[in-house]
């Protein structure tokens, strides 16, 4: 077996090996259920990630956009949470840079998982009308996580699997999150704390209203019929 079709067959296994690692990780107590943790907003979470990413020190950074890209693929929930300690500790420039490079890297993660099981999911199982609309939201997949990403109540692992799945080109996913998201990430970064000081701390409420508000984006693109 040649060298080219045995990583093939191998890639698909990645995902699990990574799923696995973080089960393992977040059962520990270890990086991953620190970043859930904070992204959820529940104990003492923002405060644990404060302090892990300081004691990383010349490695901070990486730290910090590390843990931005494990929330985009392990958790559901709008990662602003995460915005508020990269603020508080590189400052708001740096801070939106690095979530911003976070966002990106765990976006195209996201997108390249759901495209790779994606594809094995509905091998077969596609109609013309299904395949009608993934032709459209790959023609238009750029403009869509865009728009979905300037919320910052819309939860970025949802919109990269299902742009994955959707058939949507993962460079289109990592411009569109980009686009989408670069504008605010910065005043994210000053903003965060005092917006969920504001808001209702159930991450509930903050997933309902970033769903509510991809419905309207898809209701409007798609208000034709095809």
């Amino acid at each position: 077996m040649n060298l080219p079709r045995l990583l093939r067959r191998l890639v698909p296994l990645v995902p699990l090996l990574l799923a696995a690692a973080a089960a393992a990780s977040w059962m520990r107590g270890g990086f991953v259920a620190v970043v859930v943790d904070a992204a959820s907003g529940t104990g003492d979470g923002l405060a644990r990630l404060r302090e892990l990413i300081l004691s990383a020190g010349p490695l901070a950074p990486l730290v910090y956009v590390l843990a931005v890209a494990v929330e985009v693929v392990l958790a559901p929930v709008p990662g602003i949470l995460l915005y508020a300690p990269g603020g508080a500790i590189f400052g708001g420039w740096w801070g939106g840079t690095l979530s911003l490079a976070g966002n990106v890297t765990g976006a195209v993660l996201a997108a390249w998982i759901g495209r790779t099981y994606g594809e094995r999911l509905l091998a077969g199982r596609t109609s013309d009308r299904l395949e009608a609309y993934r032709r459209r939201l790959g023609e238009h997949g750029l403009l869509i996580v865009a728009l979905l990403r300037v919320n910052p109540l819309t939860s970025s692992d949802l919109v990269s699997y299902a742009a994955g799945l959707a058939g949507v080109r993962i460079w289109r996913v990592a411009v569109g999150t980009a686009v989408g998201i670069a504008p605010l990430c910065y005043a994210q970064a000053h903003a965060a704390a005092w917006l969920f000081a504001v808001l209702p701390q159930s991450g509930l409420v903050v997933v309902v209203l970033g769903f509510a508000y991809a419905l309207v984006v898809l209701g409007v693109l798609f208000r034709s019929r095809l």
